[in-house]
């Protein structure tokens, strides 16, 4: 009904504005990190999409757990999205 879909949005919203507060604030903190040096350019990493897992494994390896989670995210992401194409696909 228009009411419960009403709701779905008022429910998704906070969370959704949580997670972009979340990644904006990952980038700051990147950005601030490496805005006087480029790990691409220094040789660290050979592409822009390991800037993540570098900065995570260079700033959080001391924390035990923290770079397995991330990884498990990561993991976690791409399964869901191969769940969902293959879901619309059946």
């Amino acid at each position: 009904t228009l009411k419960e879909a009403k709701k779905a949005v008022y429910w998704t919203l906070p969370i959704t504005s949580a997670l972009v507060f979340g990644m904006t604030l990952s980038g700051l903190a990147m950005y601030s990190k490496y805005y006087n040096c480029d790990p691409k350019l220094a040789g660290d990493i050979s592409s822009n999409d390991q800037l993540m897992p570098h900065y995570i494994m260079q700033n959080l390896s001391k924390y035990p757990g923290i770079p397995g989670l991330f990884i498990a995210g990561i993991f976690s992401a791409g399964l869901s999205t191969i769940s969902a194409v293959q879901n619309s696909a059946a």
